[in-house]
């Protein structure tokens, strides 16, 4: 089980990253305030925690990218599609709720980015709760 320090550290790393692109999108003069489609990447050790992370995040009213994890090496992926505005998704609020939900079945919150609006419509089309196998 995480720990309340890894827990930190992720926060750490992703206040710093998140600060660092905020800083360019301001340079790029990119509108903070536009809600736009994005998406989250999360990874987890094994397919059961990613199945698990799947279902709590679709809870959450969150779209699965693909309707199961993606295995990607030694660790399974989720991504998900969400609509956020740039001040809402790097606020350090949402940043440790993603980063807590993630411990909590042993996986991993790893970023974020912008999402087109083919992929977000596709993700409509996967409107089912995902199921453990």
């Amino acid at each position: 089980m995480p720990t309340p320090t890894n827990i930190q550290s992720e926060i750490i790393r992703h206040r710093e990253s998140n600060n660092e692109r905020l800083k360019q999108m301001v340079d790029d003069q990119v509108n903070m305030e536009t809600t736009r489609p994005v998406f989250l990447r999360f990874s987890a050790h094994n397919y059961d925690d990613a199945v698990g992370l799947s279902r709590m995040l679709f809870a959450k009213g969150m779209r699965l990218i693909q309707p199961e994890p993606q295995q990607d090496g030694h660790h399974w992926t989720v991504e998900v599609a969400t609509k956020h505005n740039l001040r809402e998704l790097t606020q350090e609020d949402f940043t440790c709720d993603l980063v807590t939900l993630a411990s909590g079945v042993h996986a991993t919150y790893d970023c974020w980015d912008f999402l087109s609006n083919d992929v977000a419509e596709e993700t409509q089309e996967h409107n089912k709760v995902p199921e453990a196998q």
